[in-house]
């Protein structure tokens, strides 16, 4: 199963928290695996603890937080996420994406039509050759009873 079937990884990333303090309170912030769901194009790595983008990841674009290093800054998350959805090089990577994707469905639309094809002109010619054998036959019946 190639890495675009399988689509993005989802892992548990329910340990990504963070504690900040303000004023006198400690505010403790949670990564939610519904984000996942939310935002497209982010994944995670439960070992490292890191959220990444998966386009950028998978096209190796640039040197930046959401493909190398990994983000895990759960207080600037949100805006994070705005500003690399309008970065040029994730719009690139995500274009590119949906541009394989499309590729994919294509090729296997393509080869679908091929085989539905090769399978109807096979049962085409198995029609003609039984049309052929059944007037062969009685063309020999036909010699047999005339001898």
């Amino acid at each position: 199963m190639s890495i675009l079937e399988k689509g993005k990884p989802k892992p548990d990333m329910s340990k990504l928290s963070m504690c900040s303090k303000q004023g006198r309170r400690t505010i403790t912030r949670s990564f939610s695996n519904s984000r996942f769901d939310e935002i497209p194009w982010l994944t995670g790595c439960s070992k490292r603890n890191k959220l990444y983008c998966w386009p950028c990841v998978l096209f190796n674009v640039g040197s930046s937080v959401w493909t190398k290093e990994g983000y895990s800054d759960l207080n600037h998350l949100s805006l994070a996420i705005q500003r690399h959805e309008k970065s040029k090089k994730h719009l690139e990577a995500d274009f590119s994406l949906k541009v394989l994707g499309l590729q994919i469905i294509y090729t296997a639309v393509s080869n679908q039509s091929l085989e539905t094809l090769t399978v109807s002109c096979h049962s085409e010619n198995v029609r003609a050759n039984r049309k052929e054998r059944v007037s062969s036959n009685s063309a020999e019946r036909l010699v047999w009873k005339c001898e």
